[in-house]
């Protein structure tokens, strides 16, 4: 597609997107506090959203970074749905309306009033992050005329229902009409979407493209307009008729109707027991002829208790801890940046983060049960330990190099490291086997890394990442 239908294309979608969700917000905010959603604000919402997500994808930013700013922009966007409905005399950069808000007392009712007119913000905020990053092309154009199309239907309904049934009548008339510029939008966007593929196209000389596309709508439209201003009339008539032999021929089924839905719909009453219909007696356990059992029984069950209780919290606190590390972790990670590092900032997703705590933990455990008897796997923990340090192993290096490269960092550290170097060189490419000596001399080795005076060392070289 060419950059200029892209652009074009981009801006019919947004019309389109912008239309119903419009049209549900100033419905919904009208019913519910009688005063009116502007427009300009609800456009300025969407489209600030959506630059904003555009400005921020594809540069390689912290996760945390991209949530904050879009929180900042979000809390500014509420703050100005506020204002606009409830505190439309107000300057929109004073604080005199902000001061107002705060400090005025509200009842139950007017929390979820406010709860509820911050879901439009909302959902207007989401849409313009859809926007920026769905595909702009026929079916995207094509999938978003549907939603839409029942978008309003649903609205028409809603409408409807309370208008008729419910009668509460809302003296809000802009989204019913938004129909028409929505089909109108909409049918642009399906046309430009379909020129701008790369199939070779003909044309009529002089209606090329866009131009073709506009004078089809309007032709539509023109033809549509007439043919409803001259039939208005006849409609009028011929709708008040079918309206009056509904009426007639559907008397009889309305009782039938009538128990159909009270059935589907009002809620059924469980009827309640008779008095004295308990369970019959000697059912259940006895426990009563039990209850007082010995000392040690009552003191095996406080044991239990005891036990129960301190494992639960313990995986409780566990689970908690591995929620905030995962959290953490994911709001430090970067943003995916365009170009071959895309596919590098895919590599860290969480449910590989928790596999690898799994089988790190698996493995620990089967070696703090049976020991190590292989110089491998010293080095696969010694290869474990350097990538928690910052210095992971490249694929290219060879076990000297690798442990080259760690006793630079570690200096103090290098004897243990030659040993564990040595003795993995030995055994996979000399074939040799370590006696108990030689396992005993690499299991203090191991010991002696992971002793607790090497951690500040270990973090400042985590957190530089110098020699990684």
């Amino acid at each position: 597609m060419k950059k200029g239908n892209g652009v074009l294309l981009l801006l019919l979608m947004a019309c389109m997107d912008l239309c119903w969700l419009y049209g549900w917000a100033s419905f919904s905010i009208t019913a519910a506090t009688g005063r009116p959603f502007p427009a300009i604000d609800a456009c300025a919402i969407f489209a600030f959203s959506a630059l904003l997500t555009h400005l921020s994808s594809g540069r390689g930013w912290r996760v945390v970074s991209v949530l904050g700013l879009h929180a900042f922009g979000f809390v500014c966007a509420a703050l100005e749905t506020v204002r606009a409905v409830f505190y439309a005399s107000y300057p929109p950069l004073g604080k005199a309306w902000l001061l107002a808000f705060l400090y005025h007392a509200r009842e139950p009712v007017e929390w979820v009033l406010l709860v509820f007119l911050l879901m439009w913000p909302a959902a207007l905020w989401a849409g313009g992050i859809a926007l920026s990053r769905r595909r702009k092309d026929y079916y995207g154009a094509c999938t978003r005329f549907d939603i839409g199309l029942a978008a309003f239907f649903t609205l028409y309904l809603v409408r409807f229902a309370m208008e008729v049934k419910g009668g509460m009548w809302i003296g809000e008339t802009l989204s019913p009409a938004l129909i028409f510029p929505f089909f109108l939008f909409s049918l642009l966007a399906v046309g430009v979407a379909r020129s701008g593929e790369g199939a070779e196209k003909a044309y009529v000389a002089g209606y090329r493209g866009i131009g073709l596309v506009m004078s089809a709508c309007a032709a539509t439209l023109l033809s549509a307009g007439c043919l409803a201003l001259l039939l208005l009339p006849w409609l009028t008539s011929a709708a008040r008729k079918g309206q009056d032999v509904l009426a007639r021929n559907a008397g009889p089924l309305l009782p039938v109707l009538e128990r159909v839905l009270r059935f589907i719909f009002l809620p059924g009453s469980i009827r309640p027991d008779p008095p004295g219909s308990g369970p019959p007696k000697g059912a259940g356990w006895q426990v009563a002829a039990s209850a007082k059992g010995s000392w040690w029984m009552e003191l095996v069950q406080k044991a239990m208790i005891r036990t129960f209780s301190v494992v639960a919290v313990l995986l409780v606190i566990l689970l908690a801890g591995l929620l905030v590390f995962f959290v953490v972790r994911w709001l430090l990670s970067r943003t995916s940046v365009s170009g071959a590092r895309r596919e590098a900032g895919r590599r860290g997703s969480l449910l590989e983060a928790a596999w690898r705590v799994v089988t790190l933990f698996y493995r620990r455990l089967v070696c703090a049960v049976r020991g190590c008897d292989r110089a491998a796997e010293i080095y696969e923990a010694l290869c474990s330990w350097a990538r928690r340090s910052g210095l992971p192993r490249a694929a290219c290096e060879t076990p000297a190099e690798f442990g080259g490269r760690i006793r630079r960092s570690f200096p103090r550290l290098g004897g243990h490291i030659e040993v564990i170097v040595g003795a993995v060189n030995r055994e996979v490419y000399g074939g040799w086997t370590l006696s108990d000596e030689q396992l005993r001399s690499l299991t203090a080795a191991r010991r002696a890394l992971r002793s607790p005076a090497h951690w500040p060392r270990r973090l400042k070289q985590r957190l530089s990442g110098a020699g990684g």
